[in-house]
């Protein structure tokens, strides 16, 4: 993994301009993450991923917009086997960095929080300090016992070296697996979070040197499944090996109506790929979620996401035959493994982030978990109650999802 001077002054930032140990300290950290050839990789990635972001902010230009094939969660005939025919993916990676703030806000030191995970925090005045994850675990485990089937079930976390890959299989191999039978924890990748130059970005601080980094984005998850380990079995064909030839999408930060899951399973087996959606009462242009619309182009119809960023008026204006608006993203997905086999997600590249002080800000790139449902040639949106969700943002959600937990009655699959 070496690499040369000449390579490491093109593509570390400032890197000539540095006295020969702190050169020396970049070299062994930039080597350690990866060779000069998966950094040329991560570079191609960036442009083609900014190409993608500017076509997708230009898709509503010349393109039709549509409301999209939608059923209601009530109207789904639940046939309990069809869970059989599903492996659960659930994202449970995110660092929750607005939940530790808004916590240490209200007075938690940081030995309270050296375990923090978003997905695990604790629930307040809930059972035995479960957090939504947990709960998660919990459900699917006792569906599992329901359906007499070993649910597959596969938890990602962040980055190898981020606290959610140490803490969460902790907890997971602490509750024996929470009784399931099938299940695997896999860390997403990361990519060097590179300048608007295309140039390495590191820190020195106390004589350590960092480099920036993200995680994959919200598709990285997902680009896991396809990745085969040594013995050339990947998470998704493991997940087909044991009778499933579907995934189910879920947030490890989310509690929910537990029949959600048996309405996912059963109206997923009418689509190729499906969104969950809440239907809007209103559409006021400052509304932040992610809108479910078809677009269609010359290309043909595509069941796409689009962020506020990218709508526009007649976005606003769609409304069904009820008078509802275009249902927002809340996360969950289902669809075929062939879907994701066939369609890799595409390279995106997010808004600017604060690399480190004195940088620059520049884009993230990695995937996005809304583009799995695009490439579908049968794509529908199940809409459910706004009361059959919530998930964590800040330490104020916190009770309103133990609340959320306690009006399902969640304990009763804890225990």
């Amino acid at each position: 993994m070496s690499w040369n001077y000449d390579q490491l002054a093109d593509s570390v930032y400032e890197f000539a301009k540095q006295p020969e140990n702190t050169q020396k300290a970049i070299q062994e950290k930039v080597e350690q993450f990866c060779t000069y050839e998966t950094y040329l990789d991560m570079v191609t990635m960036r442009a083609r991923a900014l190409r993608n972001t500017e076509n997708g902010q230009n898709l509503l230009a010349e393109a039709t917009q549509k409301f999209p094939v939608t059923l209601s969660s009530e109207e789904v005939t639940v046939t309990l086997d069809d869970l059989k025919s599903y492996g659960i993916v659930i994202t449970a990676g995110g660092e929750g960095e607005r939940l530790k703030v808004s916590l240490m806000e209200q007075g938690f030191t940081a030995e309270q929080l050296a375990d923090f995970t978003k997905a695990t925090w604790p629930l307040p005045d809930f059972y035995e300090g479960f957090g939504a994850l947990q709960i998660n675990l919990a459900l699917l485990s006792r569906l599992s016992q329901k359906i007499g089937f070993d649910i597959p079930v596969i938890v990602t976390t962040g980055p190898a070296n981020t606290d959610t890959a140490r803490v969460i299989p902790e907890i997971i191999a602490k509750a024996n697996s929470f009784g399931l039978k099938n299940i695997q924890i896999i860390a997403q990748d990361e990519r060097l979070h590179l300048t608007d130059e295309s140039q390495i970005a590191w820190i020195e601080k106390n004589g350590e040197i960092t480099l920036a980094t993200n995680p994959d984005e919200t598709g990285g998850p997902l680009m896991k499944l396809l990745e085969e380990n040594s013995d050339g079995v990947s998470p998704l064909s493991w997940i087909e090996s044991l009778g499933a030839s579907r995934i189910m999408v879920l947030q490890g930060t989310a509690v929910y109506n537990p029949l959600l899951i048996e309405q996912i399973a059963s109206a997923g087996k009418q689509f190729d790929g499906m969104g969950i959606g809440i239907s809007r009462a209103a559409f006021p242009s400052t509304d932040p979620y992610g809108t479910f619309v078809t677009v269609a182009s010359e290309d043909g119809d595509q069941l796409k996401i689009i962020e506020k960023n990218v709508r526009n008026s007649e976005t606003e204006s769609l409304t069904d035959q009820n008078g509802k608006f275009l249902p927002f993203n809340t996360g969950f997905y289902a669809f075929t493994t062939e879907l994701l086999k066939n369609n890799p997600l595409p390279d995106y590249a997010s808004p600017v982030k604060i690399i480190f002080p004195g940088y620059d800000n520049a884009e993230k790139v990695g995937y996005a978990a809304t583009d799995v449902i695009a490439p579908a040639e049968k794509a529908g949106v199940l809409t459910i109650p706004e009361t059959d969700f919530a998930v964590i943002k800040t330490a104020a959600d916190l009770p309103v999802l133990t609340e959320a937990a306690k009006k399902f009655n969640l304990v009763q699959f804890c225990k």
